[in-house]
């Protein structure tokens, strides 16, 4: 009788070949791009991005066009950052939840504060405005923005089949929460190719 290990070595070693075949048909870029590498040229492919009409200093995308993988997009500029992340179903599902469910205990924040209600935005986003205390932030709270949109749901069961989340962070707000204008332009930046 086959040890137990030797049993998984068999089945495991054509996978492995089998794997190696398979990565050898992509470009650097493009297992760059599945291994995780973030690169501006990436979001000309990606499913999820920002319009050129954004302003940031660095626009970055991550997965989610040739290569497969949930999209991601970050974006920075002189006072702000953005991180959006799509989970695109495969035959799963994302409950409903509200931005603040998603991101209140998120580990990207020390601490979360002054949450405001779930508002419903453009493009079918909801949104909640708060104050977030980042990690790696030593000037304290900033005034942050939290994001869902939810599509494609599964008629009566409470969950879709697509899922975009992002948080939005700038410090030129001082203690205000992030103005209803640059809400509006922010989600309005946001285009999406997966429905």
């Amino acid at each position: 009788m086959l040890s137990r290990l030797l049993l998984l070595l068999l089945v495991a070693m054509p996978q492995v070949a089998a794997a190696d075949e398979f990565t050898d048909q992509f470009s650097a870029e493009d297992l760059a791009r599945l291994l995780g590498t973030w690169d501006p040229a990436h979001c000309a492919e990606s499913k999820l991005r920002l319009s050129p009409s954004f302003e940031a200093d660095t626009i970055e995308c991550l997965g989610g066009g040739a290569i497969p993988g949930s999209p991601s997009v970050r974006a920075r500029g002189g006072s702000f950052s953005l991180v959006l992340d799509a989970h695109i179903g495969g035959g799963g599902g994302y409950t409903y939840q509200t931005p603040r469910q998603y991101f209140e205990t998120s580990p990207m924040f020390v601490a979360t504060s002054d949450w405001g209600s779930a508002e419903d935005g453009d493009n079918r986003f909801d949104y909640s405005t708060f104050r977030g205390d980042l990690k790696d932030d030593a000037t304290g709270p900033l005034s942050c923005l939290a994001l869902s949109r939810h599509s494609a749901p599964y008629e009566g069961r409470g969950w879709s089949k697509h899922l975009v989340v992002g948080i939005y962070c700038d410090s030129s707000y001082g203690q205000q929460p992030v103005p209803q204008t640059r809400i509006d332009q922010l989600i309005d930046a946001i285009e999406m190719d997966f429905e």
